[in-house]
Parts: C-alpha cells; structure tokens; sequence
C-alpha cells in the first residue's frame, strides 16, 4: 500500500468519493484513492483492456465515447486517464467520474494533476503516466489519445506522451472537432455512431456542467454528418491507428471486431490503405448510337464518387485518377492497387490486360462494326454463354436499358501481387455505376466480404460477381453468379 501512496501526484476516485473531495480539499491540493486493482484478475484470464487518455476533463467524451461505449459492450475493461487540471479541479474531477460511470459503473478514472495549457512531453510526464499504469497493474495494448492533428498544445502532448509511453502497442488517435486540423487528420478506423450512443454521449457530456458554455454538440454532429454515404446520412465516429513496434496483432483485431463496423470500409479500407489508382475508360465513337444512355461520362462521374468516398468514408491516402490511354499505365498497374472503371468496350487497359489475366470467369463481349450486341460472356461454363442486358422502348422509340449488367472484381493483382485489383465493369455505363453503388450498400459489401474471405482461404485469389442495375433501382447480385478465381 506504501508503494501506492508514494505515487502522490496520481488520483482515482469514484463519483461519491470526488464529490467529498471537493467538499474538503482546495482545488491545489493532491489527492490519491485507492482502487481495486490488486483483486483484478491474472493476465491469464483478465480482459481485454483499453486506456483513454485526455488533456482534460471532457475530451475523451467529446472524440472518444462511442469507441468506449463500444469496447464496454464488447466486455473489454476500460480506463480512463485525464491528464491535466485548472482552477475548478475538484468540481472538473467530480465531472469527468460521473460522466465516466455512465459507461460502467466499475470504470476506472485516474487524473495526473498536470497544469492546464502547460502540459509537455518530457520525462517526468512520460514516466509519471508510465508509474501510473504499473502501480495499478494495468495490461492494456490499445491506447486511444489525442490526433497530433490539433491546434491546442495540451492535445498534441498527450499525443506525444501516450507514444513515448506505451510501446508495443496500438495507438488510437481520436480527434476533438473545437481544435482539429482537418487537412492533417488522416483517420483509417470507422465506426458507426447509433441514436442511442448519441443520446449516451449527450447525457455524459451534460454531467459537465462548468464546461456547458463550451462544448459545442452540434459541431459533433455536423463532423459526423460530413461522412454521408453517397447521399445516405449515416453518423460515424474517426479515428486513426499508429502501430508500434512490437504491437499485438490479435489485440488490433479483436479492436477492429469490436469498432470498425463499417461494411464498405472493412471491405475496402483492409486490402487498399496505402493508396488506390482508378484506371477509367474513354469515349468511343459510334456512327449509329441506337441506345439512350440515361448515364454518360461513367468513368468520370464514377471516379470522382470514389474519390469522395475513399477520402471520407474508407480512409485512403490517395486516389490517382489514370485514364487508360495514359502511355505509363502499365506501372501504375505494376506497382499498385488498381480499380479498373468500364469494360473491354471503352476501357483499354480492359481490352488489353484484364481480359486477359489467367482465371477470371466474366469478360465484356461484343461485336464490330459499331460495337454491336454488348454481353457478359460467363467463361466458367463448358459452353460459354453470352448474358445480354434487359432492354425495352422509350416513348420516342429508342432503344432503353431496363436492367444492365456489370462484373465486380475483387482479387489480387496479377501484375503485383501484393496489391489489389478491383473492377466495375459493366456493360454500359448502367452497369459500371451498378458496380460501384454495389459496393456502398451496407447489406451487399458484407456479403461481398465474406465471399471473398471464402475464396482466400480456400486459396483462391478472388472473387467475382455479376450486378445488374436499373438507373432508377438499387443494385442486386445476379442469381448463381458467384464465381471464384
């Protein structure tokens, strides 16, 4: 117990035992309650543990809660670590516990004691957060803390303290919208923000009562609401992992399982995060066009949804734009992951590379002069068989698409194969926008995913499968369609 005490500057109370505190000591002076922690269980069966580190008092409910909120309902144990205290520290203390205890009520929550606005990363914090965690036995591989992308210096110190300080393990930066860096801020975890951890974190930030003047939740909410999904408002919670040296890859999973519950993201944000290059297709001329194509300029409208959605929604460090008639685009092939926009018809590098790559089941098919008769030939048959699009007539005539076609493509890159090669091809460019609309659709990119985990583990390089796709409709999976390559 002697040990405890000695560590005289690091403080944990419950809710009741803060609210005492503030009733009998001054906001200068230093105070250290003992917790639980030497009943906690062995390594051998203890929980998974996570640490939440904010510079004060309301940060970790302003960028964190709904990863806390969901760690806890995963039955991992949490902590809380505020590091820093100002002028109203016992009122802010007694905040920041009942605020806590809404999650669990055996949560755990330990302040440092630092000065508000002069906290610094240096040997004594380091060693003092480090002398924390040891003196009460905590075994935690997940740390959450600030973004390094924040204008207040106390964010961006706890950001450097909680490197320093926990090697070997996973660093989750999360921001706070009143000081984030937006252009710097590079997230890669996604996770979904429901009603009812939204009502949750609004009753805990309520619980800070001397802050109500400043924490703004309708900025929360307007952050959150800039990650819509192709005009589907959805809420989502961003965060970005830093993997030191040494970290534990099962408990990075187990983290993900629990937080990352975006299906397009844990689709594409797991196989594509260093960066992605969208080969588009180009105009091709008909002499006699007899299609009205309610959709032009696929490959343009497609590649620009895709930049929107990889940079806001999955992640990504980049999306190239390439056009196939690019003299270089071979390399850009050889040394990437590739999205490949429209088929052999309009697309090139189609034509020229992928219909060619060993083992695809589907291929865009049709006839010269004028590109006649366009199909999807299904080449996993003894006698290949050609699938039309549905057409009909519109009030002038012309011949209209009912229902195009599209191949979606996910496999390892023949041209590399430690990167990806993703197609939307459809066969027109209905079909192509099909692809990619597939792909933002909740219920059709888990699908998409736990096919391809199939293929992989079956040692196959991936996967395919027809979409069809009115202009008008959502997108659907063509019936007996899947195909493993």
């Amino acid at each position: 117990m002697n040990e405890k005490k000695n560590t005289s500057e690091i403080l944990f109370m419950d809710a009741h035992t803060a609210n005492k505190a503030a009733e009998k000591e001054s906001a200068s002076e230093i105070l250290f309650i003992e917790s639980d922690a030497d009943q906690r269980l062995s390594p051998k069966i203890r929980p998974n543990e996570a640490i939440f580190i904010g510079a004060h008092a309301d940060d970790i409910e302003i960028g964190a809660w709904s990863a806390a909120y969901k760690l806890i309902a995963s039955k991992w144990k949490v902590f809380f670590i505020v590091m820093t205290t100002d002028s109203g520290a016992c009122e802010r203390l007694s905040e920041a516990v009942d605020a806590a205890k809404l999650l669990s009520k055996d949560i755990e929550v330990f302040f440092l004691k630092e000065t508000d606005g002069l906290l610094s990363c240096n040997r004594q914090t380091v060693s003092k957060l480090r002398s924390l965690i040891s003196s009460q036995k905590i075994n935690a591989r997940v740390v959450f803390c600030h973004s390094k992308a924040d204008s207040h210096n106390d964010h961006r110190a706890v950001n450097e303290i909680a490197i320093s300080a926990f090697r070997e393990s996973v660093i989750i930066e999360y921001p706070v919208i009143n000081s984030l860096i937006k252009s710097d801020f590079k997230p890669n975890i996604f996770s979904s923000v429901t009603e009812e951890i939204m009502k949750s974190q609004n009753l805990a930030l309520s619980r800070h009562k001397s802050q109500t003047s400043r924490i703004s939740t309708d900025k929360i909410y307007k952050y959150r609401e800039e990650s819509s999904q192709l005009g589907k408002k959805i809420y989502v919670d961003k965060f970005k992992a830093t993997l030191q040296a040494g970290y534990s890859e099962n408990q990075l999973a187990l983290l993900m399982d629990a937080i990352d519950d975006i299906p397009t993201h844990k689709l594409l944000g797991r196989i594509i995060r260093d960066g992605l290059v969208a080969i588009s297709g180009g105009t091709i001329f008909r002499k006699n066009r007899t299609i009205d194509h309610s959709i032009t300029s696929c490959g343009k409208s497609v590649s620009s949804l895709l930049r929107a959605h990889m940079q806001i929604i999955v992640g990504m460090k980049e999306v190239i734009e390439v056009p196939a008639s690019d003299p270089n685009v071979h390399e850009f092939a050889e040394e990437s992951s590739i999205l490949i926009i429209d088929g052999a018809i309009s697309n090139s590098f189609a034509r020229e590379y992928y219909d060619h790559f060993v083992g695809l089941n589907y291929k865009i098919d049709y006839e010269i002069p004028n590109y006649q008769n366009q199909c999807v030939v299904d080449l996993s048959l003894k006698i290949p068989k050609k699938i039309y699009p549905k057409y009909g007539v519109d009030d002038f005539g012309r011949k209209k698409i009912i229902e195009d076609i599209g191949i979606l493509t996910f496999m390892k890159n023949p041209m590399n194969t430690d990167k990806w090669l993703i197609g939307c091809m459809g066969v027109h460019a209905i079909g192509t926008m099909g692809c990619f609309r597939a792909l933002m659709e909740d219920s059709l990119a888990s699908l998409i995913s736990s096919r391809l985990d199939e293929a992989l583990a079956a040692g196959k390089s991936g996967i395919q499968v027809l979409v069809g796709y009115t202009p008008d409709g959502a997108p659907r999976f063509l019936s007996r369609s899947w195909r493993k390559i």
